[in-house]
């Protein structure tokens, strides 16, 4: 299942949003997970939709202030996600685990589908 959409507060970004099953290979995509342009998250985890658009705004919003608190918009979706201001906690509740197998998967880009870092 994949979702194309943007938010009325950021006309100009696009947000993918893909949902994978029965993933096999957590342990490997965990591994590379610093090194890819998305915010990779344990579908496990979320309640709603609304929980994750209201993480991506809230990520957005730094990012156009120049407020990130991580090191990427991406990492900053997923840090978004948690009540508390501990990325390490973010990763552990939200992030990809070793046995997760249905996987949420997050691109934020320019309409003209450039990475936004």
């Amino acid at each position: 299942m994949a979702v194309v959409s943007s938010l009325p507060q950021f006309p100009d970004i696009q947000i993918s949003l893909t949902l994978f099953h029965n993933v096999l290979n957590a342990n490997e995509i965990r591994s590379k997970v610093a090194e890819l342009p998305y915010a990779i998250i344990d579908a496990r985890s979320i309640c709603s939709m609304e929980q994750v658009y209201a993480a991506i705004y809230r990520a957005l919003v730094e990012f156009r202030y120049g407020k990130l608190k991580t090191k990427s918009l991406h990492s900053e979706c997923l840090y978004s996600l948690s009540a508390t201001s501990n990325i390490g906690e973010a990763y552990k509740n939200f992030g990809i685990k070793e046995d997760s197998q249905v996987l949420l998967v997050i691109q934020i880009v320019n309409k003209d589908q450039q990475d936004l870092q």
